[in-house]
């Protein structure tokens, strides 16, 4: 279906949570490299060009995005869902497990 048609975007929707967000942008059309940048502008042009569809692509890259994050804290092991933990310590956490523990990077 054209870009244009609301309908395109939301199928995408409810195929989303079949397939997962990492696969789901594996699978557009573009090279493997670019395939995130890819799929990303091209909803963001989307959007900005304000036609029918625009709410639905909106609410489908919220949701792609939402999505990826959950599945990358997954992947590192960190618990979203903790709900004895406030935001502070969650991301005092996040860093302790990429390996950073709170030193600040050279540039």
């Amino acid at each position: 279906q054209p870009s244009s048609r609301r309908g395109k975007y939301i199928a995408l929707d409810c195929l989303l949570p079949q397939v997962g967000a990492s696969k789901f942008i594996e699978l557009s059309n573009s090279t493997e490299r670019e395939t995130s940048k890819f799929l990303i502008s091209s909803f963001v042009n989307e959007i900005g060009e304000r036609g029918n569809s625009a709410s639905a692509v909106a609410e489908l890259l919220g949701k792609i995005l939402s999505m990826l994050r959950e599945e990358m804290h997954d992947k590192a092991g960190i618990d979203l869902h903790r709900p004895e933990e406030n935001k502070k310590d969650r991301r005092k956490r996040e860093k302790n497990a990429s390996g950073t523990k709170g030193k600040k990077e050279s540039i």
